[in-house]
């Protein structure tokens, strides 16, 4: 098994498609189908920006999923105090791989990542009807600390 970054933005599409047929499952009213074409010139316009990376893990030579990753730096102002996260954008494991470790995997080597680059705290959100998905966080000592509602007016 290896993990590596790439800048390979059609692999990186091609990848995408697990998470994004997650997403259009259970929002289909917030989530398009997923469009190869689309999705790869999306990541062919962002792939360079150097504040992204795109970590991509192989078992056997086959891909077998992928994250994309932010450093986000904050200025302090008068309100809060300035800060660095790495924020993870999307995390996503082959659905015939689920359940081998992989993300966990995956987050591990994030963590690491992180700690090389002197960035104390890791970040991400998730839908929450997406249980699979909060149930692996709250595994992996994620801490719930923001809330984000919101109410239709028409």
């Amino acid at each position: 098994m290896k993990i590596y970054e790439t800048r390979d933005s059609v692999l990186i599409a091609a990848l995408n498609q697990h998470v994004q047929d997650v997403h259009v499952e259970l929002f289909p009213e917030y989530f398009k189908p997923f469009n190869f074409t689309e999705v790869s010139e999306f990541f062919a316009k962002i792939i360079e920006n150097p504040a992204f990376t795109f970590l991509v893990l192989e078992e056997d030579n086959i891909s077998q999923g992928y994250v994309w990753l932010e450093h986000k730096k904050f200025a302090e102002n008068a309100f809060k105090k300035a800060y660095e996260t790495l924020y993870v954008h999307q995390i996503s494991i082959n659905e015939a791989s689920r359940s081998k470790g992989f993300g966990s995997i995956l987050l591990e080597h994030i963590y690491e990542f992180a700690r090389q680059k002197n960035i104390g705290t890791v970040e991400l959100d998730y839908w929450c009807d997406n249980g699979g998905a909060k149930k692996f966080y709250e595994r992996q000592g994620f801490i719930k600390y923001r809330e984000v509602v919101y109410r239709n007016v028409f």
